[in-house]
């Protein structure tokens, strides 16, 4: 017969010593930290799982403070390495080039001392997408051809 002893294993009431600060606002955290000249990112994403980026508009207002991949050519594909047996590990751009492959891919860093500042450059950014089919069936999506589209225009 297996006994749990709830007194000191598991299942047992333990004293935890954040919970005071936490309850009473005093809880610290990373966005907390402020050390002067940091600033907030904030990613402009994809709403589509799928789509070729036809054009990328940013407000001359948001210049030198929004990025596209295009602004920072010399910034090179990030590779994830496994050590699994057959897996392949293509170079990804950090920031979307000319498509992309998944809802919440990253287009722009607006950078700015605030974050609400980070989110109202990302939201004066303009991307034009072509809609593309979301590829549910590999061997499908690797056909030539097929690929039915339609213009978007997101803010």
């Amino acid at each position: 017969m297996l006994t749990t002893n709830t007194r000191n294993g598991v299942g047992a009431s333990l004293l935890r010593k954040e919970d005071d600060r936490h309850l009473r606002g005093r809880g610290e955290f990373v966005s907390d930290i402020r050390l002067p000249g940091t600033r907030e990112v904030v990613f402009l994403r994809s709403p589509h799982a799928h789509a070729r980026i036809r054009s990328i508009t940013v407000p001359p207002a948001a210049r030198g403070s929004v990025f596209t991949a295009a602004d920072l050519p010399r910034m090179g594909p990030i590779r994830v390495v496994s050590h699994a047996t057959g897996v392949k590990s293509p170079a990804w751009p950090p920031l979307a080039t000319d498509k992309v492959r998944y809802v919440g891919e990253a287009i722009a860093a607006c950078v700015a001392p605030t974050r609400a500042a980070a989110e109202d450059f990302a939201a004066s950014v303009t991307v034009e997408y072509e809609v593309l089919d979301a590829v549910v069936d590999a061997p499908t999506g690797m056909r030539p051809g097929g690929v039915n589209s339609r213009a978007i225009v997101t803010p």
